[in-house]
C-alpha cells in the first residue's frame, strides 16, 4: 500500500497506519509506503512502531519518482480528513491503481464506490483494510478497477476535456457562444 502527501494532520496518517497493522495480522507479506515530508513524521514513525510495523513500513521523504513508486504499489490509500479534488487520486488512478479513500471532498467525484476503488465513511480503519485485502485477494478485480480509474481519469479529468469545461464556463459567464468558429479551441483540437 502506498500513500503520497504531506506529512500534517490534514492526511490523518495515523487512520493509515491503524489500518495497515489491521491489515498486517491478515496478509503478513503486504508492506506500506508514505512518501512526502512535513511535521508529523517523528509522531508518525514512533506510532508505526506502536502498532507494529517496523520492517513492514517504509517513510521515504520527499521524491522525484512518483510515477515508479506508483507503478510498484498494489494499492492507493488516501485517509485524509478533508479534501478539495486531490490530485493524487488522479495520479494514482492514471497509473491503474485501485484506490481506497475516506469520502471526503470531492473524492466522491474522481472515485466510483466499487467500480475505480472504494470510498469509506468516516474514520474506519477496519473498512480500509477490508477493502484493500477484497482487492489483495482478487487480482481481476483489482486490475479491473485500476482499469476503469484510468479510463475515467481520461475521460473527465485530462487537461484538454478541463480547459474545454473551464473555457465553456467563461464564454458564458460574459455571454459569448458556447460553440466556436472556425477549427474550435486548442483544447477542442487536442480531444480530436
Amino acid at each position: 500500500m502506498i500513500t503520497i502527501g504531506r506529512l500534517v494532520s490534514q492526511n490523518n496518517l495515523p487512520l493509515f497506519l491503524e489500518a495497515a497493522a489491521l491489515l498486517q495480522r491478515q496478509a503478513a507479506e503486504v508492506s506500506f509506503v508514505i512518501v512526502g515530508d512535513g511535521p508529523c513524521r517523528t509522531a508518525l514513525a514512533r506510532c508505526a512502531s506502536e502498532n507494529g510495523l517496523d520492517g513492514k513500513i517504509s517513510f521515504l521523504g520527499e521524491r522525484n519518482d512518483i510515477p515508479e513508486l506508483l507503478a510498484s504499489a498494489d494499492v492507493f490509500w488516501l485517509t485524509s480528513e478533508w479534501e478539495g479534488l486531490p490530485n493524487v487520486l488522479l495520479e494514482a488512478m492514471a497509473c491503474g491503481k485501485p484506490v481506497v479513500t475516506t469520502d471526503v471532498g470531492a473524492c466522491r467525484e474522481v472515485v466510483i464506490d466499487g467500480e475505480t476503488g472504494y470510498l469509506v465513511a468516516g474514520r474506519d480503519a477496519e473498512k480500509f483494510a477490508d477493502c484493500t485485502l477484497r482487492l489483495l485477494n482478487n487480482p481481476m478485480l483489482a486490475r479491473a478497477m485500476g482499469l476503469a480509474g484510468r479510463r475515467l481519469v481520461e475521460d473527465k479529468f485530462s487537461v484538454a476535456k478541463m480547459s474545454l469545461a473551464t473555457e465553456t464556463l467563461y464564454r458564458s459567464l460574459v455571454g459569448l457562444p458556447i460553440e466556436t468558429c472556425g477549427h474550435g479551441s486548442q483544447a477542442e483540437r487536442e480531444m480530436r
